[in-house]
C-alpha cells in the first residue's frame, strides 16, 4: 500500500481467500474530492480494479480469482460503503 497522501484520514488493508485470493486497500479521505482525485491519478494495472465512492477510495487486487465471485465481491463492497 503506498503511503497516504494529504487528506487521507485512515487506510485499511484486508486479504481474502476463497475462489482465488484478493487484497483490498481502502482509503478514507476527509472529503470526496480527494477520493475522486485519487481515482483520476491511479494508473490501470493487470488484475486490479479501483473506484471511489463518497469519501472512500478502494483498490482491489486479485490472483486467480473466479471472475463472477470477484464481481459479486466488488459490488457487495460498493453497497457497504457510505455515499
Amino acid at each position: 500500500m503506498p503511503p497516504p497522501k494529504p487528506g487521507v484520514l485512515r487506510t485499511f488493508e484486508a486479504a481474502y481467500e476463497g475462489a482465488g485470493k484478493l487484497t483490498v486497500d481502502l482509503y478514507e479521505t476527509k472529503v470526496s474530492g480527494t477520493a475522486f482525485e485519487m481515482t483520476q491519478h491511479r494508473r490501470a494495472s493487470a488484475d486490479t480494479v479501483f473506484f471511489d465512492q463518497g469519501r472512500y477510495f478502494v483498490v482491489v487486487k486479485w490472483e486467480q480469482a473466479d471472475r463472477q465471485a470477484l464481481t459479486a465481491f466488488v459490488h457487495a463492497l460498493q453497497k457497504e460503503l457510505p455515499e
